[in-house]
C-alpha cells in the first residue's frame, strides 16, 4: 500500500536550489535510509513530508487517514510534566478510556445493572482493539531501552539536558500510534546499548519509516531501501547503506567507462575524418562530412558523469615518530565531591602505532578519563608519557574554539609562524574556501566546527592523538575522509567513539570503561553490522567456455582488420606520394618540352588517382569495420 508520494518537488532558498523534480514513493513495510552530505536539504525535505512547509513546486500526496509521526516534535523545556507524563500524553484517548473504564467499574460495584455491564463490555472491547493493555508498558520499555533510569523517568522536563530531550522525543515517537515515522538523526546522544535497542525496535516495528542518519552501521542494521539526496535530485535503490554504496560505485564505474568509451569513439572518428580530408578527394571529402555529422551528434549527446560532492582531503603527519612506549597509566581513579568514584583501578599501556578505542555507556566517564590523562582534571593514579611524545586533543564540545574569531583567525592565531598560504591550504583541505574563512566561528554549524577543530589538530604534527567522538557532526563523506586520514596516520591514537563503522574500520584494540576499570567489551555489545553487498552475477553453466572462444575470435578479427586498415593507409600514402610527384613532373620542364611525355604522365596520373579512389573506399570500409569491432569491446 502506498503511504506517501512526493511528486516532482522543488525547493529553493534565495538563488540556491536545494532540489528540483524530486520524486519519492513510500510503501508499507519500507524502511528507508535518507543519506546525503550536510546542507543538501535532508531536513528541509522532512519538513515538506511532514507538511510543516509547502514546496515551491510539486506536491506531497498522503494516503487517506495516514498517521505520520516525526521526531522533530517539540519537547517543552519549561514544563513541570515528568518524562512518564510526557510519554503518556501521546495516548490521551487511551488514558481517557482507561479513566472511563475505572468509573464504570466503580459504578457497577455501587449499583450493578445490565446497561452498565453492556457499557463496560463495549469499553473493554475498544480498549483491547487500541492496545490499551500494553501502552503503559511500552512507554516504560522505550524509556528504559534508551537508557533512562527509574529516577530520571520521574524528572520534570524543565530539568532535562538537550540530549535527554532529544532521546525523550525519540522514545515518544517510537510508541505513538503511527503508520509512517520520520526520524532525524535518531542515534545522536545514544550509546552503543541504546543504539542496539533502537535497532531491534525499528527492525521489528510495524510502521514504515524514513530515517536521516550518518551512522552507517545503524543504517546497515535497520534499512531495506536507501535514498541519496545529491546534486538537486534523489537516487533510490533497494538495500541498506553498504549495499547502496556498492551499487553506487558500480554505477559510477560503468558511467565513467561509458563516458571514456564515447570520448575515444569521438577521437577515432575525428582522426578518421582528418585523414579523409587530408586525401582531399571528392569521395573522401564527402565521407569526412558524414563523419563530422556523426561527431557533432555524439558530442552533443556526450554527458560527463556528475562529480561527487567535495569531501575533506587531509593527512595527519607526526613531526617525530615518538618512542615505543607512548603512554602508561596506572591506578587511575576520580570522584567528584563526596560521591563514589566515577571509575577506579584504570590502567592503560599504549604502544606506538596502536589505534585504541574507548567504549562504554553514556556518563561512564570516557571524556573525563581523556581529560585526566591530559592533566586537565585531578584524580588519583599516575600517568607517564614517553620521551618525545607530543599530545594532541580533539574536544567534541569545541570549547577551545573562540566564537568571536573568524575561521582563518582561529587557525592562524594558533600557528602564527605558518605562512598564510599554508594556513589557507589546510583550511581548503577541510572545505573552508572563499568567504567561508572569514565566517565567525560562532556562526559555524556543528559539522564546520568539527572540521575546524580537526584542522587545528592536523597542523600541530602530534604523534599521539586523543580524540573524543571525532565523527560527531560529520556527514558520511567527511567520516570516510577522516577514516582514511587516521588509517594512514603513523602515530598513536586513543579515541572515544560510539560509531561502530568507524571502530570496525580503524581499531587495533577496543576497551570498555567500567567503574572498576578497563575491560574487553562484553560479547553482547553490538558489533558492526554485517556488510550487505549485492550478489555477484554467476555465469550460466558452460557460459565461461563459450565466452572465452567468442572473445578469442573477436580478438583475432580485430587484429586482422587493424592490419587491413594499416595496409590501405600505407597504400594510400604511397599513391599520394606518387600523385604529388606526377603532378610536379607534369608542371615541369620535361612535360612542357615533350607532348608525348605529357600524355604519358597524364595517363599515369589518372591511373594513380583511380587507384587512390579505390584505396580510399577500401580503407573507409575497413575503418568502419574496425570502429564496429572496437565498440563491441
Amino acid at each position: 500500500m502506498q503511504l506517501l508520494f512526493c511528486d516532482r518537488l522543488a525547493k529553493s532558498f534565495g538563488s540556491r536550489t536545494l532540489f528540483n523534480g524530486l520524486t519519492l514513493r513510500v510503501e508499507s513495510g519500507d524502511k528507508i535510509g535518507l543519506i546525503g552530505a550536510n546542507g543538501v536539504g535532508k531536513t528541509t525535505l522532512f519538513r515538506l513530508l511532514a507538511g510543516e512547509e509547502p514546496p515551491d513546486e510539486g506536491r506531497v500526496v498522503k494516503a487517506a487517514g495516514l498517521r505520520l509521526a516525526t521526531m522533530r516534535q517539540h519537547v517543552p523545556e519549561a514544563a513541570d510534566q515528568t518524562m512518564r507524563e510526557f510519554m503518556l500524553a501521546a495516548f490521551a484517548p487511551l488514558v481517557a478510556l482507561e479513566r472511563e473504564l475505572e468509573e464504570t467499574r466503580r459504578a457497577l460495584e455501587a449499583s450493578p445493572g445490565e446497561e452498565l455491564l453492556a457499557r463496560q463490555q463495549a469499553l473493554l472491547e475498544h480498549w483491547g482493539r487500541e492496545d490499551g493493555p500494553t501502552f503503559r508498558s511500552r512507554c516504560e520499555a522505550a524509556l528504559t531501552g534508551l537508557g533512562f533510569t527509574e529516577q530520571q523517568k520521574a524528572l520534570p522536563l524543565c530539568s532535562l539536558s538537550g540530549g535527554q530531550r532529544s532521546k525523550l522525543a525519540l522514545a515518544r515517537l517510537l510508541v505513538a500510534p503511527a503508520d509512517l515515522l520520520l526520524l532525524d538523526e535518531p542515534t545522536n546522544h545514544l550509546d552503543l546499548a541504546a543504539t542496539a535497542w533502537l535497532e531491534e525496535t525499528l527492525r521489528t516495528a510495524k510502521p514504515a519509516f524514513v530515517v536521516v542518519s550518518h551512522d552507517r552501521a545503524f543504517l546497515d542494521a535497520v534499512t531495506n531501501r536507501t535514498a541519496e539526496l545529491s546534486h538537486g535530485g534523489l537516487t533510490a535503490a533497494k538495500g541498506n547503506y553498504t549495499a547502496y554504496a556498492a551499487l553506487k560505485a558500480q554505477r559510477q564505474a560503468a558511467e565513467e567507462k561509458h563516458y571514456q568509451k564515447q570520448r575515444q569513439e569521438i577521437e577515432r572518428l575525428e582522426a578518421s575524418a582528418a585523414q579523409l580530408r587530408q586525401w582531399n578527394r571528392e569521395k573522401s571529402v564527402k565521407r569526412a562530412e558524414n563523419k563530422q555529422k556523426e561527431i557533432d551528434r555524439r558530442t552533443e549527446q556526450l554527458q560527463k558523469p556528475v562529480a561527487e560532492g567535495r569531501a575533506p582531503r587531509f593527512a595527519f603527519i607526526p613531526a617525530l615518530p615518538g618512542p615505543g612506549e607512548v603512554l602508561r597509566a596506572e591506578g587511575i581513579s576520580i570522584a567528584f565531591g563526596d560521591g563514589a568514584p566515577l571509575y577506579s583501578g584504570v590502567s592503560l599501556l599504549l604502544r606506538r602505532g596502536e589505534r585504541v578505542f574507548l567504549t562504554g555507556p553514556n556518563g561512564c566517564g570516557k571524556t573525563t578519563l581523556l581529560r585526566q590523562l591530559l592533566g586537565q582534571l585531578k584524580g588519583e593514579g599516575s600517568v607517564y608519557f614517553g620521551p618525545g611524545v607530543s599530545v594532541g586533543y580533539y574536544d567534541q564540545t569545541g570549547r577551545d574554539l573562540n566564537p568571536a574569531k573568524t575561521v582563518l583567525q582561529e587557525v592562524w592565531d594558533t600557528y602564527p609562524k605558518l605562512p598564510l598560504t599554508r594556513v589557507r591550504g589546510a583550511l581548503a583541505a577541510f572545505l573552508f574556501t572563499g568567504d567561508a574563512v572569514d565566517r565567525p566561528v560562532g556562526l559555524c554549524s556543528g559539522g564546520e566546527r568539527a572540521r575546524l577543530a580537526l584542522c587545528k589538530t592536523m597542523l600541530a604534527g602530534h604523534n599521539l592523538l586523543l580524540l573524543d567522538e571525532p565523527t560527531n557532526h560529520l556527514d558520511i563523506p567527511s567520516r570516510e575522509a577522516l577514516e582514511a586520514a587516521l588509517a594512514g596516520y603513523t602515530g598513536t591514537l586513543l579515541m572515544v567513539s560510539h560509531d561502530r563503522y568507524f571502530i570496525h574500520k580503524l581499531a587495533t584494540r577496543v576497551l570498555r570503561l567500567t567503574p572498576a576499570g578497563l575491560t574487553a567489551p562484553p560479547a553482547e555489545e553490538p558489533a558492526p553490522a554485517a556488510i550487505n553487498e549485492p550478489p555477484a552475477e554467476k555465469p550460466a553453466m558452460g557460459q565461461g567456455g563459450a565466452d572465452y572462444h567468442k572473445r578469442l575470435a573477436h580478438s583475432r578479427e580485430l587484429r586482422r582488420v587493424k592490419s587491413e586498415v594499416a595496409r590501405w593507409e600505407a597504400t594510400l600514402n604511397e599513391l599520394e606520394a606518387a600523385i604529388t610527384e606526377l603532378k610536379a613532373r607534369i608542371n615541369g620542364e620535361e612535360a612542357a618540352a615533350d607532348y608525348a611525355r605529357l600524355l604519358e604522365l597524364t595517363r599515369a596520373l589518372e591511373e594513380r588517382e583511380r587507384e587512390a579512389n579505390d584505396a580510399t573506399e577500401r580503407w573507409a570500409e575497413a575503418a568502419e569495420r574496425l570502429e564496429a569491432l572496437q565498440q563491441e569491446e
